[in-house]
Order: C-alpha cells, then structure tokens, then sequence
C-alpha cells in the first residue's frame, strides 16, 4: 500500500493549482488596477507617478503569470523523477527571469 500511495505521488502533478492561484490573483489586480485607473483618469483627471509606477508593477506580474504558465507545462509541480532531461532544460530556462 505505501509503494502505491509512494507511486501516484511521483505521478501527481500541483501545477494546476498553481497555475490557477497566478491566474486568480492577476485577474484580482487587473480587477482593482481598473478600477483605479477609471478612477484617476476620467473622474479625478489627475493620474500621478505612482499610478505608473503600480501599471509596471502589474506589468511585471503578468510577465511572471505567463513564466509560470510556462513551466507548468514544462513540468513544474510534478515530481522530479517524471521529468524529461528536456522538460527540466526547459523549465531551466524559464526560471531565470523569474529570479530577478
């Protein structure tokens, strides 16, 4: 029994819910970002530098929503042992920008 339960962990994969909690809480930002955005330009008309400031942050977290989209289907959130060389060359490559 514990060699199965050892086996369909290997073969489990939480990429799915990571992929989904990234899309969620972009969704969220995008969601709030609009709104503050409607807001500072067409009733307040005053949009000030931290309003640029958050659309570039919010750029930068739809960039990393996309990396993470990336390696999900590379193979992040399975095991290691279920990788390919070429699935964990790739998901190598999809990390860097995701460091800085």
């Amino acid at each position: 029994m514990a060699a199965q339960d050892a086996q369909s962990y290997q073969h489990a994969s939480r990429g799915v819910q990571s992929s989904a909690i990234t899309i969620a809480f972009t969704a969220v930002a995008a969601f709030f970002l609009a709104i503050r955005l409607w807001t500072r330009v067409i009733i307040v008309r005053n949009v000030g530098p931290e309003d640029w400031i958050i659309l570039a942050a919010f750029i930068g977290s739809v960039g990393y929503a996309i990396a993470v989209g990336f390696e999900v289907h590379y193979g992040q959130g399975r095991h290691m042992d279920t990788l390919s060389t070429n699935n964990i060359v790739n998901t190598l490559k999809v990390c860097p920008p995701l460091c800085v």
